[in-house]
C-alpha cells in the first residue's frame, strides 16, 4: 500500500488537522506534508526480499538497484530488464 494512503488509513494523517481547502481543492497543510514525508522516509527504510539481488534490501537501496539494472540494459541495448513488483 502506498505510504500516503497507509498514513491516512492508520490515522497518522487526519482530515481535521492535516488538510486545508483552497483554490477549489483539498491539499495537505504543513503538518500533513511533514507527516507524509516521515511516513515515506520510514517506508524507504523498510526492507524487502529481492531474489534478483540475492537477499533483502531496503526500498531505498532497491530503487538504486533497479536503476542500475535498467541503466545496464539501456547501455548494452538489451531488453531483459525485469522490474521488481511489490506484492
Amino acid at each position: 500500500m502506498p505510504c500516503g494512503l497507509a498514513a491516512c488509513n492508520r490515522r497518522r494523517i487526519k482530515s481535521g488537522e492535516d488538510f486545508e481547502s483552497r483554490d477549489g481543492g483539498v491539499f495537505l497543510n504543513e503538518s500533513g506534508r511533514q507527516k507524509l514525508f516521515e511516513a515515506f522516509a520510514k517506508r524507504m527504510r523498510d526492507s524487502v526480499q529481492v531474489p534478483a539481488a540475492g537477499g533483502r534490501l531496503t526500498y531505498e537501496r532497491l530503487c538504486v538497484h533497479q536503476a542500475r539494472l535498467l541503466a545496464e540494459c539501456i547501455r548494452e541495448s538489451r531488453c531483459d530488464y525485469k522490474p521488481f513488483v511489490v506484492k
